[in-house]
């Protein structure tokens, strides 16, 4: 049974009145994204598992509107210059649950941060884990339908962690049923709303079942986003991907996307480098 109570270094997830606990995919995203950095130089280190693969930890990052975009490096070290963005970068997370991810970017230097999440027992315990944590000034938690809601405010970056299962039966429990399958908002819900309100030049990341992401590619596809970067996640080794992390644009439109893999554990359960190194800004230990 999952703890009513996750901490992080910075902050503490509460989450007995969420129908979708922290997981791992949550963490991925949240650590995995790339994010504009402060600095106004684009960050791609970290090592991948598979020889001559670019690493995945600070992926190579798309700038924001304000900022000159930069072509995806294969080096495992490098930096890209760009237009340093004095006001900061702004993120969007539709279906914030929680709030974990819109905390974890918040961590990251997001100036802005703005969760979206229709469920009301949700959006109550979000906004009692940001008001808890340092960046109660930076995320605000709003209530309400992502297939319906629009904003005026563009985002330089917007994250999901949304619905999947398509095909599955529903949870029996209602509020765990929507927020686990795409019956009720569907991925092209999902694109549409993040089409509107992704800034020129903007980054769009989401987390996916592997099976499902031909499926949502093309939905981005009819939407004009390209597809710049998938990170194919694998529990432990020796194990097919079952996740996949999937960065798009409004503005790049590369030949082909940058595509590496991740191992979370070892066959012996221990985390692997790779991974343990991609969320050490977060995890205790």
């Amino acid at each position: 049974m999952p703890t009513s109570t996750f901490t992080f270094r910075q902050f503490t997830i509460h989450q007995d009145r969420c129908a979708m606990k922290v997981g791992t995919d949550a963490v991925l995203l949240g650590a995995w994204a790339a994010l504009p950095a402060a600095s106004g130089v684009l960050a791609v280190s970290g090592a991948s598992d598979v020889p001559g693969v670019p690493g995945i930890l600070d992926v190579p990052n798309v700038p924001s509107a304000s900022a000159v975009s930069a072509v995806l490096a294969v080096s495992p070290v490098s930096t890209l210059p760009v237009q340093p963005q004095d006001a900061g970068f702004s993120v969007l997370d539709m279906g914030t649950g929680t709030a974990i991810i819109a905390l974890m970017a918040a961590q990251r230097g997001a100036r802005r941060v703005v969760g979206v999440e229709i469920d009301a027992d949700a959006v109550g315990q979000a906004r009692e884990n940001v008001q808890a944590s340092p960046f109660d000034g930076v995320v605000q938690i709003e209530q309400a339908d992502l297939r319906t809601w629009r904003s005026d405010e563009r985002f330089d970056v917007i994250l999901s962690n949304p619905p999947f299962f398509r095909e599955d039966t529903l949870s029996p429990k209602a509020a765990r049923a929507t927020a686990r399958h795409a019956a009720t908002l569907s991925f092209d819900d999902l694109v549409a709303c993040a089409c509107h309100h992704l800034a020129p030049g903007g980054t769009f990341s989401v987390v996916l079942p592997a099976k499902e992401t031909d499926h949502f590619a093309g939905i981005c596809t009819l939407q004009d986003l390209s597809l710049i970067r998938t990170t194919l996640v694998s529990t432990r080794e020796g194990q097919s991907a079952k996740r996949v992390l999937m960065t798009f644009t409004n503005h790049l439109h590369p030949d082909r996307p940058e595509r590496d893999t991740l191992t979370l554990t070892h066959a012996d359960g221990r985390r692997t480098e790779a991974y343990a190194r991609l969320t050490e800004d977060f995890y205790l230990r």
